[in-house]
């Protein structure tokens, strides 16, 4: 895509580029992904010298509000829940604490590998909140194909079958019902890039109240937004009822 735009554009012009949060692309080179072992997530301590953390579990009955300090010698001891202070945190426990210590104290490694390639040119990446779909123009056309999908399911239907249903959802063909489904063209991918950007104006304007915004000039070269400091990406759910402290200053999601 980068290669794409330098040749379409002047090279003073810069892209922004609105991604969703598939795994594939927040991948990080200083931050472990979710679905590592608790070990992995140790070996990343490590690296950074973090030899202890404190936290509290908000969601445990028993404890609920005592500070918790595990020291590196027993991060990787199983959590207990009867006598906390015996065992170990939690793989999310490490997980949630690593990405507050590093967004307080080294927020480049959490700059993900997208992000890293585009600042190279500098482009911005912005990720979208989760379950956005209104803002990417794959769901428009994933939508388009699904409906001819859809409207020629029937019973038995073999592979061979609908790969051709999936092409007629992309170049056009006639529904059970008789209906013909448009192929998609440049002026039906136009208007998805302006519902897209219509969405994004609105939001902008109305739930980051900048009135004088939109998404053409919402980021300059003197913005105060980074890849760095965006609050958007989402932690795993098993980390909601955590809160970690890091000299003193408490941190949660």
């Amino acid at each position: 895509m980068i290669k794409s735009f330098q040749h379409l554009y002047d090279e003073n012009i810069k892209a922004i580029y609105v991604l969703d949060q598939a795994p594939f692309h927040v991948m990080y080179q200083g931050f472990p992904p979710s679905n590592v072992s608790k070990k992995e997530i140790v070996k990343y301590y490590d690296e950074y010298n973090i030899n202890d953390i404190t936290i509290q579990r908000v969601d445990d009955d028993d404890f609920q509000g005592q500070t918790l300090r595990f020291h590196r010698e027993s991060f990787l001891r199983k959590k207990s829940n009867m006598h906390p202070e015996k065992g170990g945190p939690s793989k999310w426990e490490l997980y949630l604490y690593l990405y507050f210590y590093l967004k307080k104290n080294n927020p480049d490694a959490l700059q993900t590998k997208i992000s890293q390639i585009a600042s190279k040119f500098g482009h911005l990446v912005l990720y979208t909140c989760p379950y956005s779909p209104q803002y990417q123009p794959a769901e428009y056309l994933n939508a388009h194909v699904k409906f001819m999908v859809k409207k020629k399911c029937k019973k038995h239907r073999t592979i061979l079958e609908l790969k051709n249903d999936i092409r007629d959802g992309l170049y056009g063909g006639i529904t059970s019902c008789g209906r013909i489904h448009s192929g998609i063209d440049a002026r039906i991918i136009d208007g998805w890039i302006r519902n897209c950007h219509s969405n994004m104006d609105h939001d902008i304007q109305f739930v980051l109240n900048f009135k004088d915004k939109n998404i053409h000039n919402l980021w300059t070269q003197n913005c105060e937004y980074s890849v760095t400091t965006q609050k958007q990406i989402k932690i795993p759910q098993m980390c909601e009822n955590i809160v970690v402290k890091i000299g003193g200053e408490i941190f949660n999601e």
